[in-house]
């Protein structure tokens, strides 16, 4: 019965399987895509983020703060820096964004910089940090 169904609606043939050099070149190019995939998802951290570090706070009086901090960046790259002031329950009473210019220092390697900005809070601050720094392009 089987003959006369094929004779009456075909058979299709088999294809023949792909040879196992192609198998290598689709893994292979999978690879590739896949390393160039990770290069491109992490390539802003090969933009190197400034690093910080707070050296101290003043409260000055009820509604101004001052933080002293260290910024160590690319001194041809300008840096943001992020930085808040918090109330006796964590929560945010001041906040102000910094920019630390790029120098005319000679480009590569690392700069230091000790910044030391004051701002205005809405109430009495009990801390002052810094939140975040970034470069800015």
């Amino acid at each position: 019965m089987s003959d006369s169904l094929d004779s009456r609606y075909g058979r299709t043939s088999q294809r023949p399987p792909l040879p196992r050099w192609v198998w290598v070149a689709l893994a292979a190019a999978g690879i590739v895509l896949a390393i160039f995939f990770g290069i491109w998802v992490q390539r802003d951290q090969f933009d190197a983020a400034p690093e910080f570090k707070d050296t101290g706070h003043q409260i000055l009086n009820a509604d101004q703060v001052a933080i002293s901090f260290e910024v160590v960046k690319a001194p041809d790259s300008t840096a943001v820096c992020a930085v808040k002031a918090l109330n006796d329950a964590g929560a945010p009473v001041g906040w102000k964004e910094i920019t630390i210019p790029a120098s005319s220092a000679t480009a590569g390697g690392t700069q230091v910089m000790e910044v030391r900005e004051s701002f205005r809070t809405t109430e009495t601050a009990n801390a002052v940090t810094v939140d975040n720094c970034w470069t800015r392009r």
